[in-house]
């Protein structure tokens, strides 16, 4: 057997809850927008995701959570952004790879 230790190896538990947290469609249309329209409050994202207001905030929830997205409030509303540089990483690679397969 071959000993060996990566950053993976010893971080696996993390990688793994940061995964979860990002591994869901409608987070993955939620960070898209993010990413690609940038600050973003709730009526907004809804606008271009068929979920309930109530649905939305339950995944905000799990990203905030798990340090994904920030909050900013202003006024009445709070605004969304990724605060994490890790998953607009994710994301490139995720659009290069579903890119690639859609050739």
């Amino acid at each position: 057997m071959i000993n060996y230790s990566s950053t993976i190896t010893r971080n696996a538990k993390l990688a793994s809850t940061l995964l979860k947290a990002i591994a869901n469609p409608y987070r993955l249309i939620i960070l898209s927008q993010l990413k690609v329209l940038g600050e973003r409050n709730v009526n907004q994202l809804l606008a271009n995701i068929a979920i309930t207001q109530p649905a939305l905030s339950q995944h905000l929830a799990v990203m905030r959570k798990e340090g994904l997205i920030a909050t900013r409030k202003r006024g009445t509303l709070v605004y969304y952004s990724i605060n994490e540089p890790l998953v607009n990483n994710i994301l490139n690679a995720l659009e290069v790879h579903l890119g690639q397969m859609n050739r």
